[in-house]
């Protein structure tokens, strides 16, 4: 149904063009309950997915993601699938037990000791924590948590740390270069690996937050270094594009999104 509502005011740009209608589509048609988004309506926001674009389902209990994503990467190892499993959580959820859970289960002794080696080695399970110093009302560095570091807690699940990297999540090209080398780790049955993506919020946890746990100043603050801004920046200043380049982009993607 998705795909008939799509072709019927997708008129050019060939298959990339409809593909991209059709993603983008099906995506905001789920997030607002209408019946031709990717779940029929009945996921919206908070549990959309769509399995053949290797998107799982989302729930609503803080880090719930963590052993879900764990039980797929378990699933492509026993059935020797290709590829890997990103578990995208926040910091605050280092204080919910199935998270936890998830990280010592990707990490069991047995893949490598017990199972045969023909099996591949442990799940190619990725915890990324989207680290934005802020839970539902908290904070857990210097309030709720202990760690200071979130990097830190992958000393205490396998001797190799989890091989736990702390990155820059204002650049888009730190984070690729951080997930393409975990990558290479999980495809080799060394995982699972933790990567501690530090980027921050500029709105509350939910539309009732008013966010009073912190200031404007703090925002404002983070506001200057928005990454959208930072990366525009340094595409332009390296050459790699002009001002013109990607305001063209962005008149394009805007047209689009307001065409679907």
């Amino acid at each position: 149904d998705t795909l008939k509502v799509v072709e019927t005011f997708h008129k050019s740009g060939g298959v990339k063009g409809l593909a991209l209608d059709y993603v983008l589509f099906g995506t905001l048609a789920e997030i607002f309950g209408r019946y031709a988004g990717f779940n029929r309506g009945m996921g919206g926001s908070m549990h959309a997915f769509f399995p053949p674009f290797g998107v799982m389902p989302n729930n609503a209990i803080v880090g719930g993601s963590a052993d879900i994503a764990t039980g797929a990467a378990l699933f492509k190892r026993v059935n020797r699938r290709l590829g890997i499993v990103i578990a995208n959580i926040g910091d605050a959820s280092m204080g919910c037990g199935p998270v936890w859970e998830a990280m010592m289960f990707a990490a069991m002794d047995q893949y490598r000791k017990l199972w045969p080696e023909e099996a591949g080695g442990a799940p190619p399970m990725m915890f990324n924590f989207m680290n934005n110093f802020y839970g539902m009302g908290g904070q857990p560095y210097g309030e709720t948590m202990g760690y200071e570091v979130l990097a830190r807690v992958g000393l205490g699940v396998n001797p190799e740390g989890m091989h736990a990297e702390r990155v820059d999540g204002y650049n888009p090209l730190a984070v690729a270069d951080a997930v393409t080398r975990k990558k290479e780790i999980l495809l080799a049955g060394r995982g699972p690996v933790l990567l501690d993506t530090v980027t921050y919020r500029f709105a509350g946890h939910s539309p009732s937050d008013a966010s009073a746990y912190r200031t404007k100043e703090e925002m404002d603050l983070w506001r200057q270094h928005d990454s959208l801004i930072g990366y525009r920046a340094y595409l332009v200043e390296s050459g790699f594009a002009s001002d013109a380049d990607l305001d063209a982009i962005s008149e394009e993607v805007i047209d689009r999104l307001v065409k679907v």
